[in-house]
């Protein structure tokens, strides 16, 4: 169990940890909120944010520095699971419920019992499954398809979205006592572009960690490329950082790795819009991050022939969530 500490990190000062998590001051306060709510297994936890985060980690460090953390943590996600097919992924079934159930199998919150169950991207969540999972967080039971008895379990729901719960409330598409009980304690994780003073030690934490694990002897980054890393906007927050790193490892033969290594694309350069961005001075019109983060999208549909799933591949993101792009840049 690893409680907040204060991480020596090369030469930065306030860099905190919390299980597998690192940041400076600006998430110090959320992670000790995470402590003292990991001392209370059984509160629901609702984790908000853009995508990449870090809302993962976050449930399961909440897992293992719980009383629950040598039982299982279960990870369901909403987004991922075809329609047709995560209600009986999640509730199980008995032999004969459908067609294809030839034997009886436990579902996942069953598999869960004494453990924490995440339900990520739970805005996702079909509304008829909702009122199911309302149950199971109200009475700590729920019956299998086609059983003819409930099921108990003692399980601990932590829940993410990256999307606006209370807007799909007025939609009629999330149930407003679902979310209400989800969100006893809610927790909303910053994007990585409003804590700027975490990138480059989050940078040089995945260099040691990715150097370590490749056996390569990397010393650092570049001026340029650390200057890159902090002016670089980040649309895909740590997830993205954290690829960029794993990338640049991956392709430099270099004691040191420069701008072209990172391969970060010029036009997520939070001081380009200004013209101050390294290297990238009176080479582009101003841009909003929207724009930018739909000609990244363009850019890559095009380099992969239009295909949807290797753009989701490229961008390192789920292909729903692209689909989503998609709507809302009218693509």
């Amino acid at each position: 169990m690893n409680s907040l500490s204060r991480l020596g990190i090369c030469d930065y000062e306030n860099v905190w940890q919390l299980d597998n998590m690192i940041g400076t001051d600006a998430l110090k306060t959320i992670f000790q909120k995470a402590e003292r709510i990991a001392t209370t297994a059984d509160t629901t936890v609702l984790i908000l944010g853009e995508t990449g985060t870090g809302k993962g980690m976050l449930a399961k460090a909440l897992h293992r520095l719980s009383r629950r953390a040598d039982r299982p943590f279960v990870e369901i996600n909403c987004s991922a699971i075809p329609a047709q097919l995560i209600e009986s992924e999640i509730f199980g079934y008995e032999k004969g419920a459908f067609t294809d159930a030839k034997a009886k199998k436990p579902g996942l919150l069953e598999i869960a019992d004494k453990g924490t169950v995440f339900f990520d991207e739970i805005g996702d969540m079909e509304v008829n499954l909702q009122s199911k999972l309302l149950k199971v967080i109200e009475d700590k039971e729920f019956r299998p398809l086609g059983g003819a008895h409930t099921v108990s379990v003692d399980v601990r729901i932590v829940a993410a979205t990256s999307r606006d719960l209370s807007a799909l409330v007025k939609e009629g598409r999330f149930r407003e006592d679902l979310f209400y009980r989800l969100s006893v304690v809610p927790i909303t994780m910053p994007p990585l572009r409003e804590q700027r003073a975490s990138i480059l030690p989050l940078a040089d934490f995945y260099l040691n960690q990715f150097s370590k694990e490749m056996g390569k002897k990397v010393k650092g980054f570049t001026p340029a490329a650390r200057e890159h890393m902090a002016q670089h906007s980040w649309p895909g927050n740590v997830r993205e950082l954290r690829n960029a790193i794993e990338r640049s490892l991956i392709l430099t033969n270099e004691e040191t790795i420069d701008v072209e290594a990172l391969g970060l694309p010029e036009c997520a350069t939070a001081g380009s819009a200004s013209g101050v961005g390294p290297g990238t001075a009176g080479a582009m019109q101003p841009m909003s991050l929207a724009d930018c983060e739909k000609q990244l999208i363009t850019t890559v549909l095009k380099s992969v022939g239009g295909n949807r799933n290797k753009a989701a591949d490229v961008l390192k993101i789920h292909r729903t969530t692209l689909f989503k792009k998609f709507v809302e840049y009218h693509l």
